[in-house]
């Protein structure tokens, strides 16, 4: 089964192999999901958890709104955690250098006053590798004890020569703003 998903999803489990220490004994996100009722508010909208990946000591949760999954998504929020990773170093380089192929534009960096370890967010358009649509991101990663944390918005924008992003332009700060405060658990299964 071919199964459509994040550009930044098959970057990010990239990133999470090369990061991955300890032997991983994979199984799917269907395997370890058992119908979780775990939601999460952004902008707006509530996603409920929908995917599980656990490879060796790193961990992809990621949500979806109600209705849509993995093949239809339009808008997405996912967390993940480097438990080996130290610093932003560790990540970051392999996140860009993965993402590269398919960036619409040049990356924006941003840093928030709500956090106090090191942390970066970067907002991304990409495009799909048949370039049937854009994926919009911002992409937060921050050290904390536990390892490098990453929260992500991504949301799919239908592929246009010339792509209006004034929605995108007036919800950013706001958006900003709810991805520097997010704190989610991190769920093994």
């Amino acid at each position: 089964m071919n199964r459509l998903i994040s550009i930044t999803t098959l970057f990010l489990t990239i990133i999470t192999a090369s990061l991955s220490f300890a032997d991983n004994g994979n199984k799917t996100g269907s395997e370890l999901l058992q119908n979780r009722a775990e939601s999460v508010s952004f902008d707006g909208k509530t996603y409920h958890l929908s995917w599980i990946n656990v490879d060796g000591s790193n961990i992809t949760n990621e949500y979806l709104i109600k209705g849509y999954n993995l093949e239809n998504w339009q808008s997405m929020i996912a967390s993940r955690i480097y438990m080996q990773a130290r610093n932003l170093k560790e990540v970051l380089p392999v996140y860009v250098k993965s993402i590269k192929p398919y960036m619409a534009n040049k990356p924006e960096f941003y840093k928030s006053e709500h956090i106090k370890s090191p942390h970066v967010i970067i907002e991304a358009f990409l495009l799909a590798p048949d370039k049937s649509y854009y994926e919009y991101n911002l992409h937060l990663f921050k050290e904390t004890p536990k390892g490098v944390v990453a929260y992500q918005f991504a949301e799919k924008l239908p592929f246009k020569k010339e792509l209006d992003v004034t929605d995108i332009v007036k919800s950013r700060g706001n958006r900003l703003d709810l991805l520097s405060k997010m704190e989610l658990e991190f769920f093994k299964k």
